[in-house]
Parts: C-alpha cells; sequence; structure tokens
C-alpha cells in the first residue's frame, strides 16, 4: 500500500520535476539584440523583452545605427535608451574579484553600471582579503 502511494505521488510530481526550475533570464547582450532584430521579431515584442531582461552593455551611437540599418524601429531604439544595465550587486562585485578580474576592470563596470547598495567597513575588508586593490576599494 505504502508503495503504491510513493509510486502514485512520483507519477503526479514527474512532468514537475522534468522542467525543472525556471531558467533565470539573463540581461541582453548587443549580439542577441541585433539577432532578434535581424530574424524580424515584431518590435512590440523585442520592446517587452528588453525591459524584462535589461542589457548587459552601454549604448553607443555606432550600435543604434547598425541596429536602424538592420530594421529596428523606433519603439526598439527607445526601449534601449530607456533600459540601462543593472546595477552590480555585493555578491556579483565579489565573485568578479575572487575570480581574477583586474580590479581595474571592476571599477570601470561599477562605473558604468553603478551598485544596488551601500557599502560598509565589513564588505570592503572582505574585498581586501579577496584582493581588491585601493582603487577598487575606494
Amino acid at each position: 500500500m505504502k508503495l503504491w502511494i510513493a509510486w502514485l505521488i512520483l507519477v503526479l510530481a514527474a512532468p514537475g520535476l522534468a522542467q525543472g526550475p525556471p531558467a533565470a533570464q539573463k540581461p541582453l547582450d548587443k549580439d542577441k539584440i541585433m539577432s532578434l532584430v535581424r530574424a524580424g521579431m515584431e518590435s512590440d515584442e523585442l520592446v517587452q523583452r528588453i525591459k524584462d531582461r535589461g542589457l548587459d552593455f552601454d549604448l553607443t551611437n555606432d550600435y543604434l545605427e547598425a541596429l536602424r540599418k538592420a530594421g529596428a524601429q523606433d519603439a526598439v531604439i527607445q526601449a534601449l535608451r530607456a533600459a540601462r544595465p543593472a546595477p552590480l550587486t555585493q555578491d556579483q562585485i565579489l565573485k568578479l574579484v575572487v575570480s581574477g578580474v583586474a580590479s581595474q576592470r571592476v571599477v570601470v563596470l561599477i562605473k558604468q553600471r553603478g551598485i544596488d547598495f551601500v557599502p560598509d567597513e565589513k564588505y570592503l575588508e572582505t574585498l581586501r582579503v579577496a584582493g581588491g586593490d585601493e582603487a577598487l576599494i575606494s
């Protein structure tokens, strides 16, 4: 009887287990947006994806012009201008430092994207221990 109940639970839960957790949606990069424009994705749909996922790069006028030439509508260009790369979190910065990314590069990323926290002395000490230099700490 217990075996039958366990089997029933497994059968009912199997479809949900096969799907696994939803994939985290990463911000869109330049190449992905260009590919979607060239493939002819509807502007409304692309605008929504830009709003939902954000960007992981800074826009340049050259890139926007290339998108226009590829067929991007004004709504897409406006959505790109309104979207900004998501600010870096404490964990993201620490992972960059721990993985060996040069402090100068981390500083550039922080200047481009900003941060979503106020660093306290404890966090700054953690960055020092992880290998962050004084340029990054300041």
